[in-house]
């Protein structure tokens, strides 16, 4: 439900018993703590729009991709298209996995352009011969060169985890930008981590000019009754990225069997799936591409140990991922179309609202850093920080504010 924020433009200072004179203007009001003077309080979240913002390659300007992984999927003879079916939705990106000097999967490549998907070549370096190897990649490029056709390639993916030396992965990278841009420009160029090395990725990252999307990826295998809980790491790496860059999940998985306790956990995938997608469409606006992982890592494992990843061999299961990505907002089809230079979008500022009742608090730091607004006066300490009512928002003319209750969200748009 939502609901127009109107707030009493309430000061917050300090009440004076007796009359005494004003304070010199170097003086600051005494601050008052909202819980003391209003009670307990509920955290919202906080977004904003924000103008002349410039869409990367491919990236729509509202909702988020559809995109799977089926090919160690025997089960449904690696067809998309079956999946496609199975999940009552057709998906708009098809995930490839390779090493570079492997074989250009050629066949693959034409089998999506047949049913209308758009490639998504993951390429993992060579661990026994050279990370950085630039002949490697050249004869890639030649081979990806022969189809001028929108795709995505996910270059190098966690380096982190191949041990890779931080400023010789950035080199070789921005050399595979170079690349990219004479030989395949049709071609999107994805940097990625993974959510376990989420907190070192800045270490890694190329640049803004040398990566189109940011990526991250993330595999939730059964712990004990569930799963541990990787939105800390997606905080992380979409507040580090949001501003800048077009961010997907280039990898999403959730177990529905594990091997460890032999117990399926259908309720469970189904209730984190639902979660997950719900999630990225509702709290996450340049989160704009979801790869579901759709395979059983038992059964490639050779000792059959491991996880069961698949959404497409239980009947729960698909039933609840087919609901979850159902939502008009998650895309079948990729937006090749040019976009103007810079657009308006929604960013979630990590810095939470504050509310009760119908008083409004958002810190000092960001008023300033993500509102551009300074100079307020009479705060109000919340978790010892300094805050201020959001009402003030409602005297600029440039500016709308709503507030959505269900969701807990406050958004601040232009205009209003």
């Amino acid at each position: 439900m939502w609901i127009p924020l109107a707030l009493p433009a309430a000061a917050c200072g300090a009440v004076k018993v007796e009359p005494s004179p004003p304070p010199a203007p170097s003086a600051a009001p005494a601050a008052v703590s909202l819980a003391a003077a209003y009670g307990p309080v509920t955290e919202y979240a906080l977004y904003y729009q924000a103008k002349n913002v410039g869409l990367s390659l491919y990236e729509p300007e509202n909702g988020c991709y559809l995109g799977a992984y089926v090919l160690s999927n025997k089960a449904i003879n690696y067809d998309m298209k079956e999946f496609d079916r199975l999940t009552g939705k057709k998906h708009a990106v098809a995930m490839y996995n390779m090493t570079l000097g492997d074989a250009f999967p050629d066949e693959w490549v034409v089998s999506c352009v047949a049913a209308l998907k758009t490639p998504f070549l993951s390429v993992r370096p060579q661990k026994a011969y050279d990370l950085y190897d630039k002949s490697a990649l050249n004869r890639f490029a030649a081979a990806l060169a022969k189809y001028h056709i929108p795709m995505f390639v996910e270059f190098f993916p966690d380096p982190e985890a191949e041990n890779a030396d931080p400023e010789m992965y950035k080199e070789y990278f921005a050399y595979a930008r170079d690349v990219f841009n004479r030989r395949v420009p049709s071609a999107a160029l994805v940097w990625s981590v993974s959510s376990a090395n989420v907190l070192d990725c800045e270490r890694y990252y190329p640049g803004d000019k040398n990566a189109d999307w940011v990526g991250l990826s993330v595999y939730e295998p059964l712990a004990g009754d569930g799963y541990a809980d990787f939105f800390p790491a997606l905080d992380y790496f979409y507040y580090t990225f949001q501003k800048s860059k077009p961010v997907m999940l280039s990898r999403f998985a959730v177990s529905h069997y594990t091997s460890e306790n032999r117990v399926y956990k259908t309720q469970e995938a189904s209730d984190e799936i639902a979660r997950v997608y719900a999630a990225a469409a509702d709290g996450y606006p340049r989160l704009k591409l979801i790869n579901y992982m759709d395979f059983n890592g038992i059964a490639l494992s050779g000792d059959n140990r491991g996880d069961d990843f698949s959404v497409s061999d239980s009947d729960r299961v698909t039933a609840v991922y087919a609901a979850a990505v159902s939502d008009n907002r998650f895309l079948t089809v990729l937006d090749a179309r040019p976009h103007p230079d810079a657009v308006v979008q929604w960013i979630r500022s990590p810095f939470p609202v504050y509310g009760r009742g119908d008083k409004f608090f958002f810190p000092e730091d960001g008023f300033r850093l993500d509102l551009n607004i300074s100079g307020l006066r009479n705060p109000t300490v919340i978790d010892g920080a300094d805050c201020f009512d959001i009402d003030v928002i409602r005297t600029d003319p440039n500016r709308s504010l709503s507030v959505d209750e269900d969701g807990r969200a406050v958004w601040v748009g232009n205009g209003g």
